[in-house]
């Protein structure tokens, strides 16, 4: 097994997937936190080939960047990508799908800064947004234990994930009536090596 290196912020981000692969894997990785000011004047920085974070330092190979590259790179590699391509697609879907349900998110953690507008923005996403991504995700799932096969995919990892980050910016009762979904997050959580990772990493804002 080769050895891992991987660089981000402190938060999770766009980068907690990646973790997340690694502690279903059971795959013992240098997970390397930097504060936003520190980075910038990093060797990390100056040798990153966009000069940005994640990056993914695997022994032999050239560094890997881009967070979603990162992720599949990561669930092929671990055997979490699917057997085939319409359930790699499938995988794809679940995990673009939650990247929508992140990108609102941000529009009005960290876009905009006026409180009005971040105030409003926030209600629409809960009352608009939110229900449609999770209806779609749930009916993705069905009556499934897990979206692919009989084992956790990078499908699931993203719902919890999802689930994690809903949790603390807009609260549980989000999720009130999408039961599947924390079911799943609850299920992938009790992993004992999922688990081992989630009981000990920083807490982080997002």
């Amino acid at each position: 097994m080769p050895s891992y290196r991987l660089v981000y912020f402190d938060a999770r981000g766009r980068v907690e997937i990646a973790r997340l692969l690694f502690a279903l894997k059971g795959v013992e990785f240098d997970d390397v936190r930097y504060e936003f000011t520190a980075f910038a004047e990093s060797e990390d920085k100056k040798k990153a080939p966009l000069g940005q974070v994640p990056i993914l330092e695997v022994e032999g190979q050239p560094i890997m960047l881009q967070s979603r590259a990162i992720q599949r790179y990561l669930a092929r590699e671990f055997d979490f990508y699917g057997s085939n391509n319409q359930q790699s697609t499938f995988i794809d879907i679940v995990a673009e799908t939650c990247d929508e349900f992140h990108e609102g998110t941000y529009r009005f953690l960290f876009y905009e800064t006026d409180e009005t507008k971040k105030a409003e923005l926030k209600k629409k996403f809960v009352e608009e947004t939110t229900p449609r991504i999770l209806s779609f995700l749930e009916k993705m799932l069905g009556s499934t234990d897990y979206f692919v096969g009989d084992k956790p995919s990078l499908a699931d990892v993203n719902v919890l994930n999802l689930v994690d980050v809903g949790k603390d910016h807009l609260g549980e009762e989000v999720f009130a009536k999408h039961p599947k979904l924390l079911e799943l997050s609850k299920r992938v959580s009790a992993i004992p090596s999922v688990k081992a990772y989630l009981d000990k990493r920083p807490k982080c804002q997002y």
